[in-house]
């Protein structure tokens, strides 16, 4: 009997049938496996499938026989099984696994961080937020958020200055309240950024949010923490840091209006961008604009020693309800109000 006698386009529309609720994603199709039930683990082209659960491969080709025949194709042996298809198969679940151990590091060095920091109040943390940043007030704590870790347990020590005493800590956290990343910056004992400055990452970028509660109505974004402090304290409302990459945490905001504070350079923008294609449909958007090369925290400095008003010279530039028909509808409004903003924006910086 020849080796290469199963046909998986055969599978795939079978697959297709069963599983209605299955998305393409590319040039695949996920959804529930239907041997082991997992809802998000099974995919399918029509050269090749695989399962997260059942990891039918070169090590467990008794996987593909019983996912074929719950696809209702027969009982094909399993030296039937084309041995490309397997391997393919083979080399993909071993890619996961590398992911899954490199994510596991990741969150691992995140928790130590973060377990291993103190509470960052009579730290130098403090003296740089409250009285070199400028960016909370001075008999007000400091969120929960934040916390100091000390040089001895620093998880990277290269390019570190003698000077440093530790570092400022700012977890990230996901829906669960669970924290996936750490960001750490550099100190001296006087509560000041060394001469060469050092900031790192630990844990999974993108994957969640630095959080500062409050009561209020509307969210304000930032992609800085400091700038999210400084928001937060200036507007008396709830505040969000995305890191610059977190974005895709934001799916999860409920609040009816959003403002975002885009820093005045090319990554803020870019950020600014990102963090309104995911903002939920149906959100109030407004993005409140820095000249180049300031944030929020330069504004609060601003309103601090000279009284300005927050607008007296920051325009905000109100979106409005953002469309409901689409996401590529809503990304085409959104986009062209910013490019709008930021042309008006240059024109009177050059001026």
């Amino acid at each position: 009997m020849p080796r290469n006698t199963i046909d998986l386009a055969d599978a795939l529309v079978a697959y297709r049938t069963l599983m209605p609720e299955a998305k393409r994603s590319g040039g695949e199709w996920k959804g529930p496996c239907p041997v082991c039930g997992g809802e998000d683990r099974f995919w399918i082209t029509e050269t090749k499938l695989g399962c997260r659960g059942c990891c039918p491969g070169k090590n467990n080709p008794a996987a593909f026989v019983a996912i074929l025949k719950a696809l209702g194709l027969g009982a094909p042996r399993e030296r039937d099984l084309d041995p490309g298809m397997v391997r393919r198969a083979n080399e993909t679940h071993e890619r996961w696994r590398r992911k899954r151990e490199i994510k596991g590091r990741k969150l691992n060095e995140a928790h130590q961080a973060w377990d291993r920091a103190t509470p960052v109040d009579g730290t130098p943390g403090a003296v740089y937020l409250r009285w070199v940043r400028l960016c909370w007030p001075p008999a007000v704590a400091l969120p929960p958020a934040v916390r100091w870790l000390e040089r001895v347990h620093l998880p990277f020590t290269s390019g570190l200055e003698r000077s440093v005493a530790g570092a400022v800590v700012f977890a990230f956290t996901d829906d669960n309240g669970t924290v996936v990343s750490v960001d750490l910056e550099a100190l001296t004992a006087e509560g000041r950024r060394p001469a060469k400055r050092w900031r790192r990452t630990c844990g999974l970028k993108g994957q969640g949010l630095f959080h500062v509660n409050a009561p209020g109505e509307e969210l304000q974004i930032a992609e800085g923490a400091v700038s999210a402090l400084a928001a937060r304290w200036l507007l008396n409302a709830p505040a969000v840091a995305t890191g610059g990459t977190g974005t895709q945490a934001l799916v999860a905001v409920q609040l009816p209006r959003a403002r975002i504070h885009v820093d005045g350079d090319r990554a803020g923008r870019k950020c600014a961008l990102a963090a309104i294609d995911v903002l939920p449909v149906g959100i109030e958007v407004g993005i409140e604009r820095y000249p180049a090369g300031t944030d929020a925290a330069d504004r609060l400095k601003d309103v601090l020693w000279a009284g300005e008003a927050w607008h007296d010279r920051y325009e905000e530039q109100r979106i409005g309800i953002v469309p409901t028909s689409g996401v590529k509808a809503k990304q085409e409004a959104v986009h062209s109000a910013i490019q709008a903003a930021w042309s008006h924006h240059l024109s009177q910086l050059r001026t």
